[in-house]
């Protein structure tokens, strides 16, 4: 494997997928903005999604999907941090 392809893994760039919905109904414009400055600093695709296919969860809390992982939180900033975690911990090991 190519220091490209270990850089950036297999399929590009690992991506944070995120429900239009629950865009609208839990993250501000501030919360997008921190999203949006995290993924430009780790090389990571913000991807705006119609729907997550999660329609039954999607309404009760916030959430995003990281490397195909769903990721629930109280707060988009818990989301933010929960996935800062996965990264920190892929880094370590």
């Amino acid at each position: 494997m190519g220091i490209l392809s270990k850089l950036l893994g297999k399929n590009g760039p690992k991506k944070i997928e995120c429900c239009e919905t629950n865009l609208m109904m839990f993250y501000s414009d501030e919360d997008l903005d921190n999203f949006e400055d995290f993924a430009d600093e780790h090389g990571l695709e913000i991807k705006e999604m119609e729907c997550l296919d999660n329609c039954e969860e999607c309404p009760l809390s916030p959430y995003a999907v990281f490397d195909k992982q769903k990721i629930f939180a109280d707060s988009p900033e818990e989301v933010l941090t929960k996935i800062k975690d996965i990264i920190t911990k892929e880094q370590t090991t």
